[in-house]
């Protein structure tokens, strides 16, 4: 287990070139922006404590497009990318998707309670524990999925998002197939 965190630890404070043949993004198959293309399968489902203790249940979610953050308070590049999930959240809430954080090796509720404050969230943030780092295959922080309305993996980023449209490109997506999906009485 220490073996495990201790790696986590490395992933997030040792940067490497997307193209490093020892980068996550290499090792994972994902392309040179630390992009993975998912094949759509069903994302892991979870119940977690948000900071006010209330569980949220991934079944909760379907129906919606979800934005899943891991982060921890103690990974710069996850600090840096809070802002552009409050802008996500703020843009996108009223269409269906749902940005969600969740916190994982930061500590409990009041630990991680002040981040709230300082990068001013507005959308939830969950405790997650290693069992959900587990499920959901994180190597590394910050890591990103864009998860579709039938709760199945659409793409996973690792690392910083360099390219912070890229998020909003793929949700537009998700918004327009959907939309297309509707006027066509797909099921």
């Amino acid at each position: 287990m220490r073996s495990f965190l201790a790696g986590l630890l490395i992933a997030c404070l040792v940067p490497s070139a997307p193209g490093d043949p020892d980068s996550q993004a290499a090792r994972s198959d994902a392309g040179r922006d630390g992009v993975r293309e998912e094949t759509p399968i069903s994302a892991p489902v979870f119940t977690l404590p948000d900071l006010g203790g209330k569980q949220m249940k991934s079944a909760d979610l379907k129906g919606q497009i979800v934005v899943l953050d891991f982060w921890a308070t103690w990974c710069g590049p996850c600090l840096a990318e809070l802002p552009m999930f409050n802008r996500l959240h703020e843009k996108y809430a009223g269409r269906g998707v749902k940005v969600i954080g969740i916190a994982v090796q930061s500590g409990w509720a009041e630990d991680i309670k002040p981040y709230l404050d300082r990068y001013k969230i507005k959308y939830p943030i969950l405790i997650g524990d290693d069992d959900i780092v587990e499920k959901y295959g994180v190597v590394g922080f910050p890591t990103t999925y864009i998860i579709n309305k039938e709760f199945k993996v659409h793409r996973k980023f690792t690392g910083e998002l360099l390219d912070r449209n890229r998020l909003e490109r793929e949700i537009e997506s998700l918004l327009t197939e959907s939309s297309n999906t509707k006027e066509r009485g797909d099921k």
